[in-house]
């Protein structure tokens, strides 16, 4: 991330090797979800891409900061088990459909 400005072919062959096949797995995935009717998707894309960004949470941005996290995997696991249900909450997650 630090090289961003003088290697900008590096973070688009990082994107496009890491968060870019992840994205598209994950739209992928909730595009079948939501033709089976187990969830109300209607932009699969849009929706992968804020459940990501939303599980980045705390840890990741002091992480990215170079501050020593103070967080317990405890408490990051509570936050993301909150994020999982936030998101399926979110968009109506209908089990056993």
């Amino acid at each position: 991330m630090a090289q961003v400005d003088t290697q900008p072919q590096a973070a688009a062959l990082f994107f496009a090797a890491g968060p870019q096949v992840m994205i598209q797995g994950f739209t992928e995935m909730l595009g079948r979800e939501a033709q089976l009717g187990r969830v109300a998707i209607e932009h699969p894309r849009h929706a992968a891409i804020q459940f990501l960004m939303m599980v980045m949470g705390e840890a990741k941005l002091r992480s990215e900061l170079g501050i020593t996290p103070q967080l317990s995997d405890d408490e990051i696991d509570r936050y993301i088990v909150s994020c999982v249900d936030l998101f399926l909450r979110g968009y109506g997650y209908t089990e056993g459909q």
